[in-house]
Formats: structure tokens, sequence, C-alpha cells
């Protein structure tokens, strides 16, 4: 055998174990493994960002991209206490908001409105909206919860 084949021959065998299917289906294991973490780390990344805004009203300004993925676990169970802290606190001020504009309303009523609907006009009117506001905007202003969007019904529209 020439050294041209002999060195054709070695080339090949070494070729034949690198590009072998169980080195292939192994590399692309190694691959789909990494894609997998990085999917993960993004997955996390995102949940962070999002948690964090809804928590604390604006997206985080550290950089997470240096975080192990056990970091980032932390951190997201961290946000989602913040994001149960948060959803708990504007319950609460909802149900404070409500028991005010209901005592407002009581108190239209008794000088004068006659009514619970004409006393809730009276206070959307003395608002001075200016002919832009929807039941939905209205509960957000005065800090109700959108349930109460129905209390406006007739009197604002859900829409523009």
């Amino acid at each position: 055998m020439s050294q041209e084949a002999a060195m054709f021959n070695d080339w090949a065998s070494r070729m034949d174990a690198a590009y072998s299917p169980f080195n292939v289906y192994e590399d692309f294991k190694v691959a789909e493994e990494a894609k997998m973490i990085e999917d993960r780390r993004d997955d996390l990344m995102s949940y962070i960002s999002d948690a964090h805004k809804d928590a604390y009203g604006f997206r985080p300004t550290w950089d997470l991209s240096l975080k192990s993925i056990e970091e980032l676990g932390a951190i997201a169970d961290r946000m989602s206490d913040a994001v149960c802290d948060a959803i708990q606190r504007q319950r609460l001020e909802e149900e404070e908001a409500l028991r005010v504009f209901e005592k407002e309303v009581s108190g239209v009523i008794d000088m004068g409105a006659g009514d619970r609907e004409t006393a809730i006009r009276w206070i959307v009117e003395g608002l001075d909206m200016g002919g832009y506001a929807t039941a939905e905007y209205m509960c957000f202003k005065l800090g109700l919860s959108y349930k109460c969007a129905g209390m406006f019904d007739g009197i604002l529209p859900r829409e523009l």
C-alpha cells in the first residue's frame, strides 16, 4: 500500500469514528440539552422581568445573564412572593376605595340626588372627564376593582 493510500485510510477511519451515527446522536443530545438549558434560562429571565413589573410597576434593571439556573430559580421564587404580596395589597386598596366610594354615594344621595344612579351620575359629572370616560376608566380613576364597572352601566359606556 502506498503512503498516500495509508494516509487516506487513516483519515477515513478517523472521519468514520468522528461522524459515526453514535457520535452524531451524542452530539445531537448534547446540543438539545444545551438548548433546553438555554430555553429554561430565557424562560426564567422573562418570568422574573414580568413578575418584577407586576409586583413593582417597572422592569428590573439588573443583569440576569450571568446568573446560574439555580440563582434564577431563587429569584423567580422571590418574585412570585412579591407578586402575591402586590395582589393582596391591591385587593385591600380596592376594598378601601369601594368603602370610600360607597360613603360618597350615600353622602350625595343625602344631599338630594334621590337615588343611587343619580348620585353616581353626579359624582361622574363632578370629575369632569371631558366625555372620554368609560366604566373601566372610572374604576381606574377611583381605585376600584374593574369588577365594579357594572355600577356605571347606563351612566358611562363600557367602550368609547
